[in-house]
């Protein structure tokens, strides 16, 4: 039924954005690609991609058919590598142990990928220790005339933006980002 109200024929599947297969209002309808929907419907008995081994915790995801493990000393250390590579995988779609707590790399990743949407960012100033909020956009390619946005990024743990209400220029530090509002949803980040 869902695939005639959207007229889909293909190879995408229709997915139930309220997670009731008999809702088929137009609205509850979004089309997404087996893989994806795959994913996302994927049952979790505890953390998913995370198995207690001993004293540690393993990591298990695949990328591109090539399966990685990756051991931690805590389950939230292995759930959050975890939740970061389907993120970059998967994107806003992806199925996450714990949506609402990532890492700071996770939230440089995002605001990076956020292709100048605007976002607030809750953040300790490296200079005088202070909380600071902004609702900025992400500015790239400030760094240098030949030096890419990311290489700045892993060089100095900054990210430019551009402030919402006068347009000025200015970096946040990775490390000291705590909560990040992006796409209608709130992350609080650790450095874990």
């Amino acid at each position: 039924m869902s695939r005639i109200i959207l007229g889909e024929y293909g190879k995408e599947d229709v997915h139930h954005l309220n997670g009731n297969p008999l809702d088929n209002r137009e609205a509850n309808l979004m089309k997404i690609s087996h893989k994806l929907h795959i994913h996302g419907h994927k049952k979790k008995k505890n953390s998913g991609g995370v198995e207690k081994r001993g004293n540690y915790y393993r990591a298990k995801t695949a990328i591109k058919r090539k399966v990685i493990h990756v051991t931690f000393e805590k389950e939230q250390q292995a759930c959050r590598f975890v939740d970061w590579i389907n993120r970059v995988i998967f994107g806003e779609q992806a199925s996450m142990n714990s949506p609402k707590h990532i890492c700071s790399a996770l939230a440089a990743y995002m605001i990076m990928r956020s292709g100048g949407v605007l976002f607030e960012v809750t953040f300790i100033k490296r200079t005088t220790g202070e909380l600071r909020t902004l609702e900025c956009r992400h500015v790239s390619g400030l760094a240098s005339s030949n030096a890419t946005d990311i290489e700045s990024v892993m060089t100095n743990n900054l990210i430019f933006v551009e402030q919402r209400e006068d347009s000025t220029l200015r970096t946040i530090p990775i490390e000291g980002i705590k909560e990040l509002k992006i796409g209608g949803k709130n992350f609080i980040v650790s450095r874990e």
